[in-house]
């Protein structure tokens, strides 16, 4: 089955943990150098990921443009975009590469199923009774992790109060008047 490698697991729980600390920007709040960061150690500290770990995929992800980092004694990281444009597709794709369900869907863009590049198909792929279906499988679960953005795969009930962005996000209530979420002034509870 389909499953995320522990980096990649653990490059989407980095961000999120940022996103908890305050550490990310907002589009209406302040300059970016008055966000606060949090360190590698600081991290480990917390969260109790491997030091190693936590500065391995923190650069990588800085590499990429999803983190910024500040240098010196108080130095650290914090996110690049505010949350809400940053995708768990992009997180992802920059530690696990390009999702790639089966290997006739890669580098699909647009093309026709018949111009799709021979050297990227399987031996099968000109009689294969599921190879539009899997293209199709493909790109439903890309379009998914793209259009999911780190506030709708964190809680809004308790983030909201970490970070205002994620009060938009919070759920709207269910018919029966309340919240699936818990009680942002009870954590813990259901109403």
């Amino acid at each position: 089955m389909i499953r995320l490698s522990k980096k990649g697991d653990y490059a989407v729980f980095l961000m999120g943990h940022l996103v908890q600390r305050g550490a990310c920007p907002s589009s209406d709040g302040p300059a970016a150098e008055d966000v606060p960061v949090v360190s590698a150690q600081e991290i480990a500290e917390q969260t109790g990921m491997p030091k190693s770990i936590a500065a391995n995929l923190l650069k990588e992800l800085t590499r990429a443009g999803l983190l910024a980092s500040v240098r010196g004694i108080h130095g650290g990281y914090r996110l690049a975009l505010p949350p809400e444009r940053i995708s768990v597709g992009a997180i992802l794709e920059v530690v696990e590469g390009p999702l790639l369900l089966v290997d006739c869907a890669q580098d699909l863009g647009s093309a026709p199923i018949e111009a799709t590049e021979p050297d990227h198909l399987c031996r099968l792929s000109s009689f294969c009774p599921s190879r539009s279906y899997m293209r199709i499988l493909h790109e439903r679960i890309a379009r998914l992790m793209h259009e999911m953005k780190l506030p709708e795969l964190l809680s809004a009930g308790t983030l909201e109060r970490v970070h205002p962005v994620f009060a938009s996000f919070a759920p709207a209530p269910s018919a029966g008047g309340g919240s699936h979420l818990p009680n942002p002034q009870t954590p813990g509870t259901l109403p």
